[in-house]
Formats: structure tokens, sequence, C-alpha cells
């Protein structure tokens, strides 16, 4: 039986196509609606159209084009034609998707056979898996490809692990190089990422910090940042323009071990948000990106950031989340040391820099 299902996203089709199909249902088609719509996408945003059989491959007939001949006196002719040329369009978009994943040309593929082999039973039940969890399409693929050639007895999940050992490098920060400013979109968390931050590295290793606000728009941040971290008598100052804070920076570098910079949270629209940070001030610059965000939104924000440039990642709001796949996406996309990731409330406890507990998080939901 062929079906079609109108969804928001891969993990919701997929779970009803497993509902209503059965586990060995297959996607045969994928349309993209409203991309060309503003309307729509403004008021729903794009819907993902599938369409799924739970038919064998064995059960379809396999047609050769030498076989189909056009009768032009016959309606009946020209409508299996058609149905024929429809056929061989869609497993050509099939061919084209799977032959992107796997590095390999059209031709390469011979048979519907090919291009629905993805190994084991056990292989594509951990791409789904790993597709419900946030991780694309395309990363998905491209992970159960490459396993399907190795070892039979190969495990999906120590693979991944291994993966992500690779992907996630926590670098400590320097303070020799001791200026660092946190940027990112209004929102993403950059004003708590600091203040948990700062009081971690105060109770761990007693280090002298300075936090300084440059977040000229939200005067609430700045207090909730003094606040937070006067209690273990960690210095906060708030600016009010670029002259000023690279005056403070300079007359503070070599006084404190290190100096966090909080900065105002821009729209991605706004042409003076990449410019904010004065070119002069030797600093690095650290992303901040709440991982309950959609990958899209996510790769967008890395683009409009990566104009400034910036030398790390911090992920939070985690503990918000349901899936963390985009965490993936995005190490896989743009790769970056990671500073920390924000998981909860309790200070020092949600804040984690250790790789393997990072990894477990990611994994939670695969594995």
């Amino acid at each position: 039986m062929e079906k079609t299902f109108i969804v928001s996203n891969m993990k919701e089709g997929l779970q009803r196509i497993r509902e209503e199909l059965g586990d060995e249902a297959y996607i045969i088609k994928k349309e993209i609606l409203g991309e060309n719509d503003s309307m729509l996408q403004h008021f729903s945003g794009n819907k993902i159209k599938l369409t799924a059989t739970d038919q064998s491959l064995d059960d379809i007939p396999k047609i050769k084009k030498k076989d189909i001949s056009v009768n032009t006196n016959s309606t009946a002719c020209f409508e299996k034609n058609d149905l024929v040329s429809n056929l061989y369009s869609q497993l050509d978009d099939i061919k084209n998707m799977l032959s992107c994943l796997s590095g390999k040309d059209n031709k390469d593929i011979e048979s519907p056979e090919d291009v629905f082999e993805f190994g084991s039973k056990d292989l594509n039940n951990f791409y789904r898996r790993m597709v419900e969890n946030d991780i694309t399409e395309i990363l998905a693929g491209k992970f159960i490809h490459g396993l399907s050639k190795t070892d039979v007895n190969v495990v999906p999940e120590e693979h991944l692990r291994e993966q992500l050992s690779n992907l996630i490098n926590f670098k400590d920060l320097d303070t020799e190089y001791n200026v660092y400013v946190f940027t990112g979109e209004a929102g993403s968390g950059k004003t708590s990422t600091i203040s948990k931050l700062a009081i971690t590295l105060k109770l761990r290793y007693n280090l002298n910090i300075l936090n300084i606000s440059f977040d000229t728009y939200k005067e609430a941040g700045f207090y909730q940042l003094d606040s937070h971290c006067k209690v273990v008598n960690i210095k906060s100052i708030k600016v009010h323009d670029s002259d000023e804070l690279i005056k403070i920076v300079e007359e503070n570098r070599k006084i404190y071990d290190l100096i966090f910079i909080d900065t105002p949270g821009f729209e991605l629209d706004e042409e003076h948000s990449t410019s904010f940070i004065p070119t002069e001030l030797k600093c690095k610059k650290i992303l901040v990106l709440d991982s309950n965000g959609r990958y899209r939104e996510l790769k967008e924000k890395v683009d409009f950031f990566e104009k400034i440039g910036f030398d790390g990642y911090s992920f939070t709001k985690i503990d918000e989340t349901f899936s963390y796949g985009n965490i993936y996406n995005i190490l896989s996309y743009n790769n970056k040391p990671l500073v920390c990731f924000a998981h909860g409330q309790e200070i020092p406890a949600s804040l984690i820099k250790d790789k393997e507990k990072a990894i477990d998080i990611i994994l939670k939901g695969l594995c």
C-alpha cells in the first residue's frame, strides 16, 4: 500500500509511517511544501510531504525502458507511459539522493535493490533513530553507509561514540590570552553562561575574574550578572561604548586571570550586529548557541557570526531539549572547540566541560 503524509519534520514523518504502514515501510518520495509560498511559510513554516509504501521491492515489476511503446492512437497507452515515466523519475530522485550520501555517481547504482540497500535491519533502525533525534538525513545516511561497508559485527553506538570523540574538543580558557567575548543572538543565554562559567572557575580554581557587560540594550542583564557573581567576590562592570570597553580591558588585562565580556543580543537581519566588537580589541570570541533550536536556524546563526569570526562554541539550554542531534550537526558542519555545555541551573554541576559526559548527553535517546 502507498500512502502520503504531510508532516512538520522527519521525526514526525517516520513515526507516522511506522505506525500506519509498519516497520518495513520506506519512503519513496519527499517534497518540501511552502518553499516558494511566502504566505504559507509565514503562518506555518515549511511542511514536508512524504510518500511511503510497505510494498516489497520484490513485488515491483521490473520495467525496461525499451519495452515501452508509444501508440498515439491509444489514450490508455499514454496513461501507462506517464505512470512509468513518473516511476523512473522517482527512482532517479532516490538514486541522486543516495549517490550524494555515498559519493557514487548515478551510473554506479544499477537496480532498485541497490537504491534501497542500507545494510542490515539493525543499521536501518539506527538510521531512523538518528533522524528521530534530529541528526540530518544526509549525516545519518553517510554514517550508516560507512558502517554498511565495514565489519558485519560493527556496533553503531560504539562507532558514533568514536566519531563524536573526534568532533568534540573542549578547550581550557587561556589565562595568558585572557579576554573572552561571548556573542550570539538575543536570548541565546550569553549572560547566564558567563555567570555560570565565572562562578565555576572561581570555586574550582580560585581564579581572579572580571565581568564586563557591554549589553547596552538590556539593563536587567547586567544586574543579573552582577548579583549572581558578587556572591563569590567576582567584580562586574558596565560599559556604554567601544572606547570605554577598550579602556577598561587594557587597564585590567594584567590584573585579572580572565576577563569575560557580555555583548548585546542582535537579530540576524541587523546590519551593524557583526561590527559591535572593536577590531582593535585583542580577544577570543565564543558563539553561544541554544541547543533547542532547529538545525536550519542554528546553521544560519553560525554562518552569520562567522562574518566576525569566532573561536569556539558554548551550547546552552541542553536541559530544555529532548534530542541532541543538532549539536552533532553543527560540529560536523563547522567544527570548532567547545568552551562548555550548560545543562540545568545548578552551579557548578550544570556546567559540563568533560568530553565523555558531553558524548553521553548527545547519545541519549540513541543508545
